[in-house]
């Protein structure tokens, strides 16, 4: 059974493998991307913007930390923007299901990929991933979109730490299936099937908020 807080302790012991000295400029650093995203060239590969930042932007940080070859390096982003792809593609065109969230799941298996892990760690991170931070929603809000990217890329980042302990939570737990490609097709039956009345109601909110005083905080 994973102890989560523990692993994380554990691996906070282990040099490059902790991740912690270039977990903060990952995180700032790609969000800091997102709030510049007019300058980004990524909407013919990915969704968005957004979702090519959260995917490329952590990997590339970290192939520079790690002095990563340009084979290595290439291989890495690939790895991310098809994970990132696999899942996008298996949304619903209009989805309230974050997409900074699933594509930091594709980043977090580049990062595997720099640190010399493979499918093993991969099939955990996704698991992790899923089983954190499924809930978080898309409310087409842009200037939050960086705050979502920030979250999940610290969340990515966690779950690397973890896989390369062998943890990961289990199928016990929630709507982690046994593996990766299982704990994504609960998650994409819970975007299909359990998020139509949550869009619903996200659109109904934006368009009250346009048609009224704007909520502004003190």
């Amino acid at each position: 059974r994973p102890r989560s807080a523990a692993t994380c302790r554990m691996a906070s012991k282990k040099g490059w493998l902790s991740m912690s000295p270039m977990v903060p400029p990952i995180s700032d650093m790609t969000m800091s991307a997102s709030d510049c995203s007019a300058a980004w060239r990524m909407r013919s590969l990915m969704a968005s913007v957004t979702c090519g930042i959260t995917c490329t932007v952590p990997v590339l940080i970290l192939a520079e930390y790690l002095n990563s070859d340009e084979d290595k390096l290439i291989e890495a982003l690939c790895i991310s923007e098809l994970v990132g792809l696999l899942i996008t593609a298996r949304k619903d065109r209009l989805s309230a299901l974050c997409g900074a969230f699933t594509a930091a799941m594709g980043a977090g298996c580049g990062m595997v990929r720099l640190m010399d892990g493979g499918i093993k760690e991969m099939n955990l991170v996704i698991r992790t991933m899923v089983g954190n931070l499924a809930g978080i929603v898309c409310d087409g809000a842009k200037t939050s979109c960086a705050l979502k990217i920030y979250s999940s890329v610290e969340a990515a980042a966690l779950a690397v730490r973890m896989a390369f302990n062998g943890d990961a939570p289990g199928r016990e737990s929630g709507i982690i299936g046994a593996d990766a490609m299982e704990s994504i097709d609960n998650l994409m039956n819970i975007s299909h099937n359990g998020m139509v009345d949550t869009d619903k109601v996200i659109l109904s909110i934006m368009l009250d908020k346009q048609g009224g005083t704007p909520n502004q905080a003190e």
